[in-house]
């Protein structure tokens, strides 16, 4: 993750610091819905759209628990729900396994049977032809499909980066919302934890991190590594999602 970050300017990563606290502070659709803006401004974005989806032991879709859309047409997602292509839909099969970010355009590849092959044209007829689908475990066979539609979303690898940074704090905080993730208790950050996260909530780079705390860029990893470590958290974006949260850059530590 490190040498992809490299990829983002400092204007991203502040950006990228700036809504990961927001998703700590949102408490309802509109302000969901705001975030999603906010992503347009970063990314050639035309919509989302989030799903809670119980899967049965043989990697099967029981069925849909909650959804929210920031900008799918309507009628794809009735005719989605309607011709069930959750059952051959190749982005969220490759997604369920749990191989990370799925670009589209990859897995529409992996088409092989007619009903395969009758959802992808239909994914064309839409202009759904390039996004991306990061997926989480939940709990009790639950699992959290976050999925980003955009024309040119596949084509930088800085795009990629920025959806990635920034997938498990949305994934968190839209389960929240709905009330279907359990919170989890806090732990306990040591006061360069704090320190090295509330910099890095500033997007401030590891470098500077080390120079403004006076300790090495080697200490600064040790120090954000334990943190997220303590803060269940996938990347760093995320463990200052999860800071935020709990009020632990409120104040200068």
């Amino acid at each position: 993750m490190r040498k992809r970050l490299a990829c983002l300017s400092r204007a991203d990563l502040l950006n990228l610091a700036e809504l990961s606290h927001a998703t700590a502070k949102t408490k309802s659709i509109e302000g969901a819905t705001a975030l999603f803006r906010s992503l347009e401004a970063l990314l050639p974005l035309r919509g989302a759209v989030w799903v809670l989806a119980r899967w049965d032991v043989n990697g099967e879709m029981c069925g849909v628990h909650q959804l929210l859309n920031f900008g799918y047409p309507p009628e794809w997602l009735a005719l989605y729900r309607e011709r069930r292509y959750d059952r051959v839909d190749p982005v969220l099969r490759g997604d369920q396994s749990g191989n990370g970010i799925q670009l589209w355009s990859r897995a529409f590849t992996r088409a092989r049977s007619a009903d395969e092959h009758s959802f992808v044209d239909a994914c064309m007829a839409f202009d759904l032809r390039e996004g991306m689908t990061a997926g989480v475990g939940g709990v009790r066979g639950f699992r959290s499909h976050l999925s980003f539609w955009g024309g040119d979303l596949e084509r930088a690898a800085r795009h990629r980066t920025v959806i990635e940074c920034l997938a498990p704090a949305f994934h968190d905080f839209l389960g929240r919302l709905m009330a279907v993730t359990p919170g989890e208790p806090e732990k306990s950050l040591t006061r360069r934890e704090r320190q090295t996260l509330y910099w890095a909530g500033f997007g401030k780079t590891t470098w500077e991190i080390g120079r403004i705390v006076g300790i090495s860029e080697r200490t600064v990893m040790f120090h954000l590594g334990n943190a997220m470590e303590k803060l269940n958290a996938r990347n760093r974006v995320h463990a200052i999602a999860k800071a935020a949260q709990c009020g632990i850059l409120d104040h200068p530590p």
